[in-house]
């Protein structure tokens, strides 16, 4: 069987690098960014109704509770599309990659996923910030606020829903990560 490998994390965790060097050096035939399928919901959805899907995930609706962080509902919301994708994979026999925010543990399930990753956040607030507004989201506007509601959403996460179907993979150089990685979807003896 072909990989089908999710790779999920809070904001700012490397997901999108890490996955596109994943990508290039297994040849991975395919590649989602949840970010792209959550902005095709928003012109099925109007902002007002769906204030979520236009929104930060680590925004929320009530300051006091992390639970009601824009993140969960837009997994609710998500959740079909990505094991659509999932399926259609296992179905057509090509290896595939989805990464994003969304990939909350105990939320998306699939028979099919061969390798599910969660990558920490970096312990330090400063490496975080400029990997919030590194490369790959040059014009993002956040604040040190919102920074540290995404730094507890990432907490929060990691000790609600973490589980053993999802790996996870602690913050380190980029290369170390990438090798990790690398030999647990090698080790599970995905065709590549």
């Amino acid at each position: 069987m072909k990989p089908i490998i999710l790779i999920g994390g809070v904001a700012g965790t490397g997901k999108t690098s890490l996955s596109n060097l994943l990508q290039f050096e297994l040849k991975i035939d395919h590649k989602i960014g949840l970010g792209w399928i959550r902005e095709t919901l928003c012109t099925f959805h109007n902002q007002k109704d769906f204030p979520e899907l236009y929104n930060y995930s680590f925004n929320y609706s009530d300051p006091n509770n992390l639970d009601s962080c824009y993140i969960f509902k837009q997994t609710e919301l998500l959740k079909k599309s990505i094991e659509a994708c999932i399926n259609r994979a296992h179905r057509e026999g090509t290896s595939l990659i989805i990464e994003g925010v969304n990939l909350i543990p105990g939320y998306i399930k699939s028979n099919y996923i061969t390798n599910y990753f969660w990558l920490e956040m970096p312990n330090d607030f400063e490496t975080h910030k400029k990997l919030l507004l590194g490369d790959t989201h040059a014009n993002r506007i956040i604040s040190d606020d919102d920074i540290i509601m995404n730094r507890n959403l990432g907490k929060h996460i990691q000790k609600n829903f973490i589980n053993g179907e999802v790996e996870l993979v602690r913050f380190d150089q980029q290369r170390n990560r990438l090798k990790y990685i690398k030999q647990k979807i090698l080790k599970n003896g995905s065709i590549l």
